[in-house]
């Protein structure tokens, strides 16, 4: 399996931080107003509709912030020619040693943790301070690297870097 053009790859993290961020806003907005319309108030002592629009808007608005500056980082982003040594914006392909588990990753400053599928591809964004994304930074195609995860250490080999 080839991996995608990373700049195609980006612009597809960035249109989809777009929407999310467009659909955030949207709900924030529903929640508020659900938060302070009159249906909405308390009918009776139980009643907690209200107050629940009002945490749910709440948490849209904490998550809009977080959304923003991700898409600030990305699209300021450039890539840079990493000669196939990962670092910042390469696409990772690596397998576990043992289960033969193949995984795809981009290395991005913001986003980790983000699943994308691309082209039939999935990825996941790491961020460089993730364990996974700084044990694979400085690595090329063919070298190992190893996680502690769950208190067993994990294998894992470098298959492709784009």
């Amino acid at each position: 399996m080839d991996l995608p053009d990373k700049q195609e790859v980006i612009d597809y993290i960035t249109e989809v931080v777009e929407t999310t961020l467009k659909q955030t806003k949207a709900a924030f907005e529903r929640s508020r107003q659900d938060s302070i319309e009159a249906e909405s108030r308390m009918q009776s002592r139980y009643d907690t509709q209200g107050i629940e629009a009002a945490y749910l808007a709440d948490a849209f608005a904490m998550k809009i912030p977080n959304l923003k500056k991700q898409l600030y980082v990305i699209s300021t982003l450039k890539i840079p020619n990493n000669n196939g040594t990962i670092g910042l914006c390469s696409i990772v392909g690596i397998k576990e040693m043992e289960s033969n588990k193949a995984s795809n990753y981009i290395i991005m400053p913001a986003g980790g943790g983000e699943e994308i599928k691309y082209k039939g591809i999935c990825f996941t964004v790491l961020t460089p301070h993730a364990p996974r994304g700084f044990a694979m930074i400085g690595k090329q195609e063919g070298d190992t690297f190893k996680l502690e995860i769950d208190n067993k250490n994990i294998e894992y080999m470098i298959e492709q870097v784009a």
